[in-house]
Protein backbone atom coordinates (compact mmCIF):
# COMPACT_ATOMS: atom_id res chain seq x y z
CA UNK A 1 0.00 0.00 0.00
CA UNK A 2 1.39 3.38 -0.95
CA UNK A 3 0.76 6.31 1.30
CA UNK A 4 1.03 9.78 -0.08
CA UNK A 5 1.95 11.78 3.01
CA UNK A 6 2.05 15.16 1.32
CA UNK A 7 -1.74 15.34 0.84
CA UNK A 8 -1.55 15.76 -2.93
CA UNK A 9 -5.00 14.27 -3.52
CA UNK A 10 -6.61 16.45 -0.85
CA UNK A 11 -4.96 19.56 -2.28
CA UNK A 12 -6.00 18.66 -5.81
CA UNK A 13 -9.57 17.96 -4.70
CA UNK A 14 -9.68 21.27 -2.82
CA UNK A 15 -8.39 23.10 -5.89
CA UNK A 16 -10.81 21.33 -8.24
CA UNK A 17 -13.84 22.09 -6.02
CA UNK A 18 -12.84 25.61 -4.96
CA UNK A 19 -15.51 27.36 -7.04
CA UNK A 20 -18.29 25.17 -5.65
CA UNK A 21 -16.98 25.64 -2.10
CA UNK A 22 -16.65 29.41 -2.43
CA UNK A 23 -20.11 29.53 -4.01
CA UNK A 24 -21.57 28.31 -0.74
CA UNK A 25 -19.79 31.09 1.19
CA UNK A 26 -21.61 33.71 -0.87
CA UNK A 27 -24.94 31.88 -1.12
CA UNK A 28 -27.84 34.22 -0.32
CA UNK A 29 -28.84 32.18 2.75
CA UNK A 30 -25.55 30.75 3.99
CA UNK A 31 -23.68 34.07 3.77
CA UNK A 32 -26.02 35.37 6.48
CA UNK A 33 -24.31 33.14 9.07
CA UNK A 34 -21.36 35.52 9.37
CA UNK A 35 -23.31 38.77 9.31
CA UNK A 36 -23.82 40.71 12.54
CA UNK A 37 -27.52 41.18 11.73
CA UNK A 38 -28.41 37.49 11.49
CA UNK A 39 -32.16 37.13 12.04
CA UNK A 40 -33.41 34.17 14.15
CA UNK A 41 -35.67 32.97 11.31
CA UNK A 42 -32.77 33.07 8.88
CA UNK A 43 -30.57 31.15 11.32
CA UNK A 44 -33.21 28.43 11.63
CA UNK A 45 -33.39 28.23 7.83
CA UNK A 46 -29.59 27.75 7.76
CA UNK A 47 -29.89 24.96 10.33
CA UNK A 48 -32.66 23.29 8.29
CA UNK A 49 -30.51 23.54 5.14
CA UNK A 50 -27.64 21.83 6.94
CA UNK A 51 -29.97 19.17 8.32
CA UNK A 52 -31.26 18.46 4.82
CA UNK A 53 -27.70 18.09 3.58
CA UNK A 54 -26.37 15.91 6.40
CA UNK A 55 -29.54 13.78 6.57
CA UNK A 56 -29.60 13.23 2.83
CA UNK A 57 -25.95 12.29 2.69
CA UNK A 58 -26.11 10.08 5.79
CA UNK A 59 -29.21 8.28 4.47
CA UNK A 60 -27.33 7.56 1.23
CA UNK A 61 -24.26 6.40 3.14
CA UNK A 62 -26.39 4.06 5.25
CA UNK A 63 -28.30 2.74 2.22
CA UNK A 64 -25.04 2.05 0.43
CA UNK A 65 -23.51 0.25 3.40
CA UNK A 66 -20.29 2.07 2.49
CA UNK A 67 -17.75 3.74 4.74
CA UNK A 68 -19.56 3.25 8.06
CA UNK A 69 -16.59 4.70 9.99
CA UNK A 70 -17.32 8.06 8.40
CA UNK A 71 -20.99 8.38 9.39
CA UNK A 72 -22.65 11.76 9.95
CA UNK A 73 -24.93 10.90 12.91
CA UNK A 74 -23.06 13.23 15.24
CA UNK A 75 -23.81 16.18 12.95
CA UNK A 76 -27.43 15.12 12.50
CA UNK A 77 -27.95 14.81 16.27
CA UNK A 78 -26.49 18.28 16.91
CA UNK A 79 -28.69 19.83 14.22
CA UNK A 80 -31.79 18.14 15.64
CA UNK A 81 -30.86 19.48 19.09
CA UNK A 82 -30.46 23.02 17.76
CA UNK A 83 -33.80 22.79 15.95
CA UNK A 84 -35.49 21.46 19.09
CA UNK A 85 -36.71 18.24 17.55
CA UNK A 86 -35.83 14.58 17.58
CA UNK A 87 -37.79 13.83 14.44
CA UNK A 88 -35.54 12.60 11.68
CA UNK A 89 -36.88 13.45 8.26
CA UNK A 90 -35.26 12.36 5.06
CA UNK A 91 -33.05 15.00 3.53
CA UNK A 92 -32.86 15.76 -0.16
CA UNK A 93 -32.01 12.45 -1.85
CA UNK A 94 -28.34 12.01 -2.68
CA UNK A 95 -27.40 9.81 -5.66
CA UNK A 96 -24.43 7.94 -4.22
CA UNK A 97 -23.83 5.66 -7.23
CA UNK A 98 -22.97 2.72 -4.94
CA UNK A 99 -19.29 3.60 -5.29
CA UNK A 100 -16.96 3.96 -2.28
CA UNK A 101 -14.74 6.52 -4.04
CA UNK A 102 -17.73 8.67 -4.98
CA UNK A 103 -19.03 8.41 -1.39
CA UNK A 104 -15.59 9.27 0.03
CA UNK A 105 -15.55 12.44 -2.09
CA UNK A 106 -18.97 13.41 -0.76
CA UNK A 107 -17.97 12.68 2.82
CA UNK A 108 -14.85 14.80 2.32
CA UNK A 109 -17.18 17.79 1.82
CA UNK A 110 -19.33 16.96 4.85
CA UNK A 111 -16.46 16.23 7.22
CA UNK A 112 -14.29 19.03 5.86
CA UNK A 113 -16.96 21.57 6.80
CA UNK A 114 -16.24 20.91 10.46
CA UNK A 115 -13.18 23.14 10.35
CA UNK A 116 -15.11 26.30 9.45
CA UNK A 117 -17.98 25.75 11.85
CA UNK A 118 -16.17 27.14 14.91
CA UNK A 119 -15.94 30.58 13.29
CA UNK A 120 -19.61 30.44 12.40
CA UNK A 121 -20.52 29.51 16.00
CA UNK A 122 -18.70 32.62 17.27
CA UNK A 123 -20.39 34.83 14.71
CA UNK A 124 -23.85 33.43 15.48
CA UNK A 125 -23.33 33.84 19.24
CA UNK A 126 -22.22 37.43 18.67
CA UNK A 127 -25.38 38.31 16.71
CA UNK A 128 -27.77 36.07 18.69
CA UNK A 129 -26.37 35.23 22.15
CA UNK A 130 -29.24 32.83 22.95
CA UNK A 131 -29.09 30.93 19.65
CA UNK A 132 -28.42 27.20 19.95
CA UNK A 133 -25.08 26.34 18.35
CA UNK A 134 -24.60 22.65 19.13
CA UNK A 135 -23.97 21.94 15.45
CA UNK A 136 -21.63 24.82 14.70
CA UNK A 137 -19.75 24.37 17.99
CA UNK A 138 -19.35 20.62 17.47
CA UNK A 139 -15.64 19.85 17.93
CA UNK A 140 -13.80 18.59 14.88
CA UNK A 141 -13.27 14.84 14.87
CA UNK A 142 -9.66 14.90 13.75
CA UNK A 143 -9.21 11.12 13.94
CA UNK A 144 -12.06 10.48 11.51
CA UNK A 145 -10.84 13.31 9.26
CA UNK A 146 -7.31 11.84 9.21
CA UNK A 147 -8.67 8.37 8.34
CA UNK A 148 -10.84 9.77 5.56
CA UNK A 149 -7.90 11.69 4.08
CA UNK A 150 -5.72 8.57 4.20
CA UNK A 151 -8.43 6.63 2.35
CA UNK A 152 -8.70 9.38 -0.25
CA UNK A 153 -4.93 9.55 -0.74
CA UNK A 154 -4.88 5.80 -1.43
CA UNK A 155 -8.00 5.88 -3.63
CA UNK A 156 -7.17 8.91 -5.69
CA UNK A 157 -3.87 7.69 -7.09
CA UNK A 158 -5.41 6.53 -10.38
CA UNK A 159 -7.14 9.00 -12.72
CA UNK A 160 -10.34 6.93 -12.83
CA UNK A 161 -10.68 6.75 -9.06
CA UNK A 162 -9.76 10.42 -8.60
CA UNK A 163 -12.51 11.32 -11.08
CA UNK A 164 -15.02 9.45 -8.88
CA UNK A 165 -13.76 11.23 -5.74
CA UNK A 166 -14.19 14.55 -7.52
CA UNK A 167 -17.66 13.65 -8.78
CA UNK A 168 -18.75 12.74 -5.25
CA UNK A 169 -17.40 16.01 -3.84
CA UNK A 170 -19.07 18.10 -6.54
CA UNK A 171 -22.35 16.25 -6.07
CA UNK A 172 -22.18 16.93 -2.31
CA UNK A 173 -21.57 20.65 -2.91
CA UNK A 174 -24.58 20.61 -5.28
CA UNK A 175 -26.68 18.92 -2.59
CA UNK A 176 -25.78 21.60 -0.03
CA UNK A 177 -26.60 24.33 -2.54
CA UNK A 178 -29.98 22.70 -3.27
CA UNK A 179 -30.75 22.46 0.46
CA UNK A 180 -29.81 26.12 0.96
CA UNK A 181 -31.84 27.18 -2.11
CA UNK A 182 -34.90 25.34 -0.78
CA UNK A 183 -34.64 27.05 2.60
CA UNK A 184 -33.86 30.48 1.14
CA UNK A 185 -37.01 30.31 -0.99
CA UNK A 186 -39.12 30.21 2.18
CA UNK A 187 -37.22 32.83 4.16
CA UNK A 188 -38.93 36.26 4.06
CA UNK A 189 -35.83 38.11 5.32
CA UNK A 190 -33.95 37.10 2.19
CA UNK A 191 -36.38 38.62 -0.31
CA UNK A 192 -34.41 40.55 -2.86
CA UNK A 193 -35.47 44.14 -3.62
CA UNK A 194 -37.58 44.44 -6.77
Amino acid sequence: MTRNSDGAIRKRLADDTRAAHEGLHVHLLLAQLTRPSLEPETYLACLRANLGFYSGLEAARQASGLLSAFHLRREEDALLEDLGTDTRKPGIPFDYQDDPDFMAGALYVAHGAQFGRKLIAKSVKHSNPNAPVSFFALPADRAVWRQLLQKMERSGQTPERYTRLLAGANTAFDLMRCCADAQAAGCAQLALPA
